[in-house]
């Protein structure tokens, strides 16, 4: 029945005259499939008369609307001062959103609306993860392409926090980002997705951020040269993921004794070489726990740790 899959195989093994075994296939697609119906062919040959068979199924894939928006962000401001969170919103569906004006809804929720934060929601247009001038302020999926969001591709938005100079020390803000599509396309309806921000007032201000790449080949050893994203990414066994974790100073003062932590995530194995890789200082793991030790970093620095993990098959 398939409820337990074993090793991937590419051979039978021997099977005696009059009897039979049963095997499991395992079908992924990706989300830029439009068809609802996918035919597919298997084929058996033998090894040693080249005898063999060929049957043709059918995957049929329902038909849907879907978002995914990537990740809760937190950090820290001084009273007075703005942090930006960089969130990923993608198109996991089957038909292109955001065609026409109110179809997909972006806004944010202050959850606390009287602690005196303010919050504003920006469309990352050049796709460099940073808010620059030329990057609109949106509340509408169409103001961010005339054409919409086709299936499987994403999108960068940004999330501006300010906190009121009266703000005191250790006040914290949570605002949620939402999605709301509404009304059907192509008669199909959408869940809303959401993030939830925190920030917290800090004089001390420091900024953290995750992303990975994927690395199929689990060749990569020039870290820093990749290209990350906050997108979720989809690797096979005996694959590998890259991930960066940064942290910036986006305080008026130098900060001591900085240190990143991350856990090796279940399933996977640490990659080494290359192992842990510092921008600044030195890093160690020891069952699963990676530390990273970065020492000082002075107002707007920052330094990254990398490292890679291939998953176990």
């Amino acid at each position: 029945t398939c409820t337990t899959l074993g090793q991937q195989i590419v051979n039978s093994g021997n099977i005696a005259a009059g009897s039979s075994k049963t095997y499991c296939a395992v079908v992924s697609s990706t989300t830029s499939v439009t068809q609802s119906d996918l035919p597919i062919w298997f084929s058996i040959a033998s090894a040693i008369n080249a005898q063999g068979d060929v049957i043709k199924d059918q995957v049929t894939l329902p038909q849907s609307r879907r978002f995914t928006l990537t990740n809760d962000q937190q950090g820290q401001v001084q009273p007075g001062g703005t942090a930006v969170y960089l969130h990923t919103l993608k198109n996991s569906g089957i038909v292109t959103e955001g065609q026409a004006a109110g179809q997909v809804l972006l806004g944010l929720q202050a959850l606390n609306a009287a602690d005196g934060f303010s919050y504003t929601l920006y469309f990352d247009a050049n796709n460099n993860g940073l808010l620059d001038s030329s990057d609109p302020i949106v509340s509408d999926l169409l103001s961010t392409s005339a054409t919409g969001l086709s299936a499987g591709q994403s999108i960068q938005l940004l999330v501006k926090v300010q906190a009121p100079a009266s703000a005191t020390d250790g006040l914290k803000s949570q605002v949620q980002l939402i999605v709301t599509p509404t009304g059907l396309v192509a008669g199909l309806s959408a869940s809303v997705v959401q993030n939830t921000d925190l920030t917290t007032v800090n004089p001390n201000q420091l900024r953290l951020t995750k992303a990975q790449v994927s690395d199929e080949l689990c060749n990569s050893i020039n870290f820093s040269a990749l290209t990350y994203s906050t997108s979720n990414v989809r690797v096979k066994p005996n694959q590998c993921v890259v991930y960066r974790i940064t942290v910036r100073n986006d305080g008026a003062k130098a900060v001591d004794t900085v240190i990143i932590q991350d856990m090796v995530p279940p399933y996977t194995s640490l990659l080494t070489p290359p192992g842990l890789v510092m921008s600044q200082g030195t890093a160690t793991v020891n069952n699963g726990q990676i530390v990273g030790n970065v020492g000082s970093l002075q107002p707007q620095q920052n330094a990254s740790l990398y490292f890679s993990i291939r998953v176990n098959p």
